[in-house]
């Protein structure tokens, strides 16, 4: 089994230039030998609301989405790269490429590498151990939809996915609602994660009718071809009963066109989007 020299950053939310006080929000691993460079990173801003107190949500959420985009884009052009000797040697140099030194809130610090066999593995190690158990967890006791997110993510990294997958705002005459990842083919196709891994039964019911009344406001819209929930079910044996009516509602009552996905279906779904994306198909 073959193992790779990697390199990585930690992505780091810096509220004050003055005071350099950080909360680490992400990870970023590179291996030249590999042609490997990719990002994990929180959208959940609730820590730093409650750090900083003034936080704007939606602008840090689409900050972190494009440095993710562009991570898989620049993974994905290193893969296509001929001559080893073309890549940077130094991550910092692949970190200067995508995210220029500014005076943004989001830099990059807490250098480090090693040896692994597997990258993707890495990644997630030190996400967990760097980022996520930072997390306040009383306030997440269950899953979030950013967490059910990386369960899919995983599956869409290996078939080079994300980097096709963009924020999408969809317009009708009396609503407007920005999803944060969707593929474009003529018309889009949003591809959202939902945590029904929730505290109460009600919640996983409500949460459900949620997205009922959301697809109702944007069935006027002809900018949506398909929508794709991403679905977490609960961990929790006594919420399964809630979570199953929660998906029955989804599947019966949502007037766009959709499709519901599960997590163990996670694989095939990834499998079929990267067979439709790679020959500019509709997903069916």
């Amino acid at each position: 089994m073959n193992e790779y020299a990697f390199q990585f950053a930690v992505l780091r939310y810096v509220h004050d230039p003055v005071t350099q006080e950080f909360i680490n929000v992400g990870i970023v691993i590179y291996s030249r030998e590999a042609r490997y460079v990719k990002a994990s990173a929180s959208t959940r801003y609730s820590r730093l609301s409650h750090t900083f107190k003034r936080i704007n949500g939606d602008h840090y959420r689409r900050a972190v989405g494009y440095i993710e985009r562009r991570f898989a884009q620049t993974h994905s052009q290193f893969q296509q790269l001929k001559l080893f000797d073309d890549l940077p040697p130094q991550i910092e140099i692949v970190l200067e490429q995508v995210l220029p030194a500014d005076d943004s809130s989001l830099v990059f610090g807490g250098f480090g590498g090693g040896l692994t066999s597997d990258l993707d593995a890495e990644l997630a190690r030190l996400y967990e151990r760097l980022v996520e158990r930072y997390m306040e967890r009383e306030e997440y006791p269950y899953r979030t939809d950013d967490e059910v997110w990386q369960v899919y993510r995983r599956e869409f990294d290996k078939r080079h996915i994300t980097l096709h997958l963009s924020p999408a705002m969809i317009r009708t005459p009396r609503y407007h609602y920005e999803f944060q990842h969707a593929w474009k083919n003529e018309r889009w196709y949003p591809i959202e994660p939902v945590s029904l891994d929730l505290v109460q039964e009600r919640s996983i019911l409500n949460k459900a009718d949620r997205w009922i009344g959301r697809a109702a406001n944007l069935a006027d819209s002809h900018q949506i071809a398909k929508l794709y929930l991403l679905l977490g079910a609960p961990r929790r044996d006594e919420m399964q009963e809630a979570y199953e009516n929660a998906v029955a509602n989804l599947t019966d009552k949502m007037t766009l066109p959709h499709e519901i996905i599960e997590e163990n279906d996670a694989f095939a779904f990834s499998e079929r989007l990267a067979e439709m994306i790679e020959n500019h198909q509709p997903p069916t």
